[in-house]
């Protein structure tokens, strides 16, 4: 895989490195992709990894106001997700983070809000309601519209 990680579906023209402002890590490439091409048609131009090691790479190489993780990552519930949110704010610590879990808990809701970067968002949620979500996110960073 390579460093950039993106929606199969998406043609190579739409593909903007250097203006992405928001990475979303999901290993399930079908939504994924879908919400990667929404934000395409509203004008936002997200990265895309579909693990934790291409998230970190993404990291290491670009900075992001937002990442939007989902917390069931390769299948592992906590682990992984708490791994890397801490590996987001060594790397990033300005970056704002949402969040996205079908299985909450209560050890997720405490790691969330004891990190007030987070937004605890639950799934299922249809794809414009968690595009509405980053659009609001990102207009909110410093210096950003959406776009």
């Amino acid at each position: 895989m390579t460093p950039r990680a993106r929606a199969p579906t998406v043609p190579g023209w739409l593909r903007a490195p250097h203006d992405a402002r928001l990475l979303i890590v999901d290993d399930d490439e079908v939504i994924s992709g879908a919400l990667f091409n929404h934000l395409i048609s509203r004008g936002i131009r997200p990265d895309l990894a579909l693990d934790g090691p291409a998230a970190e790479r993404l990291l290491t190489d670009h900075d992001y106001p937002l990442i939007l993780i989902d917390a069931y990552l390769t299948g592992q519930l906590q682990a992984t997700a708490f791994e890397l949110i801490n590996r987001v704010s060594e790397l990033r610590p300005s970056s704002k983070i949402v969040l996205l879990t079908a299985y909450g808990s209560e050890r997720l809701a405490e790691h969330a809000a004891s990190h007030p970067r987070i937004t605890l968002v639950g799934k299922p949620k249809p794809v414009a309601f968690i595009a509405d979500l980053i659009e609001g996110l990102l207009e909110a960073v410093p210096g950003g519209s959406a776009a």
